[in-house]
């Protein structure tokens, strides 16, 4: 699992969200069977399994269990209606000036929001109820996720209440009133799903972390260093690159270090791409494009914050909003690059 990562609007405290897309799914089939482990050697009987049967079997159950499972569940959903929830917040904090104040039906542009979808939020809702049941038991994400999808419904409910007013321009009519009235209530769902958004995307990291390192090295163990493998290691470089250099005042060293690892196997990926074609996926070509343009936007991000070289008022002026990307060395820029990585290692199928 891969991550999107994108800033909030204006009006909420400066964090990131992380937009994550699973290609777990994909490394999966590459490595589903697993080696038998040896038989034990050690006839001693455990407490467990002696004293306490089914405590011992719901451990054996516990431990055989494949995290993976569970994130996708719980990425498929996330992944399908995140970004649209963002951008309809987004879409309203653009005209809406004052966002503690609401609308004060002067605005020059009124652009309302987008509209969401409450069917799949609802129906993600009662996916994420089912996943959080599987094993293994992962308590923070799966309360996390409980609250998330709980936020998202909140939120889809509170936009689709409000959407058709300003769609038909219903404010025309009526002063304003039901869109200040509402303003309270749509901001109070705003800030909690953001935030629900926000843990969320934060323990998914977390788990997808362990899960990838495990997956490579099954990767390895079980296919050897082929396209699946150097697919998979640079994309874990890449998200190394991103989360050292997303704060304008990162370890100059410590991200010129990872970035020299990602060219690495930046590199070594294109030479066996190169020399075993008949195994490359579909659409690979664009996916070493993308790995090209993130490289670019790495170097340009690091030279922009080693040489301390200050943004010019108009790169001052799109680092506030959603044209961050168009500012090169900029943390939009570098994210917009690594979003493409994202997408091209996410499009690849054999």
């Amino acid at each position: 699992m891969f991550c999107r990562i994108w800033q909030t609007p204006s009006f909420m405290p400066r964090m990131t969200h992380v937009f994550c897309i699973t290609l777990l799914a994909f490394f999966l089939n590459a490595c589903g069977e697993q080696e038998a482990e040896p038989a034990s050697t050690d006839n001693t009987p455990t407490a467990a399994a002696n004293d306490h049967p089914v405590a011992a079997a719901e451990e054996a159950q516990e431990n055989s269990a494949n995290p993976a499972e569970k994130l996708n569940a719980y990425v498929a959903c996330y992944n399908q209606l995140n970004r649209s929830a963002h951008d309809s917040i987004d879409r309203y904090a653009d005209w809406v000036k004052d966002m503690e104040l609401g609308p004060s039906g002067n605005e020059k542009v009124i652009y309302g929001l987008y509209s969401l979808n409450t069917d799949k939020a609802a129906e993600c809702q009662k996916a994420f109820a089912q996943a959080a049941k599987q094993k293994p038991s992962l308590e923070q994400l799966d309360t996390a996720a409980k609250n998330y999808a709980e936020a998202l419904v909140n939120l889809g409910t509170a936009v689709m209440d409000i959407y058709p007013y300003y769609d038909r321009e219903d404010y025309k009519d009526d002063n304003f009133a039901k869109g200040k009235a509402a303003h309270p209530g749509l901001v109070k769902n705003m800030r909690t799903f953001i935030d629900a958004s926000t843990n969320f995307s934060q323990r998914l990291d977390e788990e997808n972390t362990k899960v990838q390192a495990a997956l490579l090295a099954r990767i390895e163990k079980t296919e050897g260093r082929k396209i699946n493998y150097w697919n998979m290691s640079m994309m874990l470089q890449a998200k190394q690159v991103v989360d050292i250099m997303s704060n304008e005042d990162f370890p100059i060293d410590a991200a010129a270090t990872r970035l020299e690892s990602f060219e690495k196997v930046a590199d070594e990926t294109s030479a066996y791409a190169r020399a075993n074609k008949e195994e490359l996926p579909i659409l690979w070509s664009q996916l070493e494009k993308a790995a090209e343009d993130f490289r670019k936007a790495a170097k340009e991000r690091l030279r922009r914050v080693r040489d301390k070289v200050p943004y010019t008022r108009g790169e001052q002026m799109n680092l506030s909003g959603s044209s961050s990307w168009m500012v090169n060395g900029s943390e939009g820029r570098l994210i917009w690059a690594y979003n493409g990585l994202v997408d091209g290692s996410n499009r690849i199928r054999h």
